[in-house]
């Protein structure tokens, strides 16, 4: 029983994975053709890698949640995150996957209830494990860390995310 669910659970993510290649080799062509008309590359590479994880989130927000549980398993990264004032107060976030998209939006791995919070507001980035950055996604009222307002930054365990109302402290999974 175990190897079937397995089994469709693997045809499912080689399906989506066969899409997701396929929207971008076609946002790879889009993206050379702005390019060859703005003259500005970097502009046009930063838009892209954005739309490729809110894809990527999009089509894993469509799996059912024994498949999410599945993929989880295997794509933990180490670390929560862990509201400590907004809504829901006291949640846990455990992280999965390199690219965690914060925000009020539902599809988002880490859903904030609060209307000062953006559909997609803050992009964590983990590379390699130990190097982890955040990304202000052009939000409404800005991502602040520590205090400090950014538009992109390295995160160290500890760091205290505020993102409207809501403040997330970044830390290890127990």
């Amino acid at each position: 029983m175990i190897t079937i669910i397995f089994m469709i659970v693997l045809l499912i993510f080689l399906i989506t994975l066969w899409i997701l290649l396929r929207s971008n080799q076609a946002l790879r062509n889009s993206q050379n053709k702005a390019i060859k008309k703005s003259g500005n590359p970097e502009a046009i590479r930063q838009q892209s890698t954005i739309a490729i994880t809110i894809k990527t989130t999009q089509i894993f927000t469509k799996l059912s949640e024994d498949e999410k549980r599945l993929f989880a398993e295997e794509e933990k990264n180490g670390y929560v995150l862990a509201i400590e004032q907004g809504a829901p107060k006291n949640k846990n976030y455990v992280l999965i996957g390199n690219h965690i998209v914060l925000g009020r939006s539902p599809s988002n791995e880490v859903t904030v209830e609060d209307q000062r919070v953006s559909e997609k507001h803050a992009l964590i980035t983990i590379i390699s494990g130990e190097q982890i950055t955040i990304k202000d996604l052009n939000s409404t009222n800005g991502t602040y860390v520590n205090d400090r307002k950014i538009t992109e930054t390295n995160l160290c365990e500890d760091d205290l995310i505020s993102i409207g109302k809501t403040k997330l402290r970044f830390k290890k999974d127990e």
